[in-house]
């Protein structure tokens, strides 16, 4: 459920934020929306992002993976 809520808000608000046609040339628009917060303490703000990004992706990757392995043992 905090994925779904997570995954919705950083929808709208990308959506919110840029236009149709500057969401045509970018490619990371979460990325990109993240950049114009700048910190005095933290250069590269994207790091941590993708890094807390990977523990929301996580737990659906150990899903399928575990999927497969299950699916090939019995096959």
């Amino acid at each position: 459920m905090f994925t779904i809520f997570l995954y919705l808000s950083i929808s709208i608000i990308t959506f919110v934020f840029f236009n149709e046609e500057h969401l045509k040339h970018t490619i990371w628009a979460t990325l990109t929306l993240l950049k114009i917060a700048e910190m005095p303490f933290i250069e590269r703000v994207e790091y941590i992002v993708v890094s807390l990004w990977f523990l929301v992706v996580l737990p659906h990757i150990s899903l399928h993976l575990w999927a497969i392995c299950r699916g090939l043992k019995k096959l």
